[in-house]
């Protein structure tokens, strides 16, 4: 292998162990931020957030395009359809790390891989090898012996991670239909859809937070 390669190579194996870590971060302090915080707060000051961190690649878009990428989307149903599932997906996660142990939630939604693999052939009409089915099942078991599952662990909160984990499988099945929708038009739909979802429900439930907690909630973003 030629070495430009090997350390292209290395490159992305480091940013991907990085961008693993980033997620294990962002999910440690959401566990800890619901402890005191609603999912329509955590949502609406993470999406703000994002968004802030979206308008450096929007402006050139915006001035180059002006709304017209975002205004004449194809297949408008599947991208509504996706920013709801994306919604609900990061809305099921807080959620149930609020009522759940982390390490149970993140076991949920290792399911989310199996929903998947499991989906994709009747929804996007890919062949599924019997290698992949294997895996699946070898999957589904591996799930189930973490989680070691009985009539008591199997609560609201485990439901509420498992309806997240199936969403979290159908947004990535609709990001696939929709690969040809720039990337950037994409993120900012989704994170439009909780900012939404969060100013809907914040007048129930809004906590001043301190400096802290509040520079916490905008870390999510």
């Amino acid at each position: 292998m030629p070495p430009s390669h090997s350390r292209s190579h290395l490159l992305g194996i480091g940013l991907m162990l990085l961008g693993i870590f980033l997620f294990v971060v962002n999910d440690v302090i959401g566990k800890w931020l619901m402890a005191s915080y609603s999912v329509a707060e955590v949502l609406l000051i993470r999406s703000l957030a994002a968004m802030v961190m979206l308008l450096p690649m929007l402006r050139p878009l915006l001035q180059s395009e002006g709304l017209t990428p975002f205004l004449r989307i194809s297949q408008p149903r599947w991208q509504l359809a996706r920013i709801v599932c994306s919604t609900l997906e990061v809305a099921c996660f807080y959620w149930s790390v609020s009522e759940l142990p982390l390490a149970n939630v993140i076991s949920f939604y290792l399911a989310g891989p199996i929903f998947v693999t499991a989906l994709s052939g009747p929804f996007l009409g890919e062949r599924v090898t019997r290698a992949q089915w294997l895996a699946v099942f070898v999957g589904f078991a591996g799930v189930v012996l973490a989680l070691d599952p009985s009539a008591h662990s199997m609560n609201s909160g485990a439901w509420i991670a498992l309806a997240g984990s199936f969403a979290f499988a159908v947004m990535i099945l609709l990001s696939r239909r929709l690969r040809g929708t720039p990337d950037l038009v994409l993120v900012t739909g989704q994170t439009m859809g909780a900012m939404l979802f969060g100013a809907v429900l914040i007048p129930f439930s809004w906590i001043e937070p301190g400096w802290r907690d509040g520079f916490l909630l905008a870390l999510l973003g």
